[in-house]
């Protein structure tokens, strides 16, 4: 079956896998551990929902499908400080290119770095939080190692039920 709409995956830390849903339709959606895997699923989910509507004579969500540079014209009027536009317009004599041309690097590479820093973010933060899960268990280790030494060390001296005080006493007085 042969249908327009399209099929969104990513990948989910929380459920570890990809996750593929379907713009048009917000309840369905397939789990699987590959890309293929999960966009064939979908597309079963989707065939399914798609034979299930048409069965009850309920008419099908009108797709979504228009890829992201289509909503747009790809022209934007901007204004800006002169001081600022005579800059740019200077570096991009310079540099032998137009304005446009320019001012279009300028952003693509800003977007780009704006997506590598949230990424190193991204990576940055999961590695603190593993960091302070190792940490946490670090402590506990040796809190209960600590605790399991004393016991240890009470029981060899007969100590047990008394303060650390008390037996440093008893050591000196024997």
């Amino acid at each position: 079956m042969k249908n327009k709409y399209s099929i969104h995956i990513v990948w989910s830390d929380e459920d570890d896998c990809f996750v593929a849903t379907i713009p048009e339709f917000p309840n369905l959606s397939a789990f699987g551990d590959t890309r293929e895997a999960t966009i064939g699923d979908a597309q079963q989910v989707l065939e399914m929902a798609i034979e299930s509507l048409e069965r009850d004579g309920i008419s099908l969500p009108e797709s979504k499908n228009t890829l992201p540079f289509q909503k747009h014209s790809g022209q934007v009027r901007l204004r800006m400080p002169k001081s600022l536009h005579n800059e740019l317009a200077s570096v991009a004599e310079r540099e032998g290119v137009s304005l446009n041309m320019h001012m279009v690097s300028l952003l693509s590479k800003n977007n780009i770095a704006t997506i590598i820093s949230r990424d190193i973010d991204s990576q940055f933060n999961k590695l603190l939080e593993h960091q302070g899960q190792h940490f946490s268990i670090l402590r506990r280790n040796i809190s209960q190692q600590q605790s399991q030494d004393d016991l240890e060390s009470s029981s060899r001296h007969g100590w047990s039920g008394r303060s650390q005080k008390q037996n440093k006493q008893q050591i000196i007085i024997h």
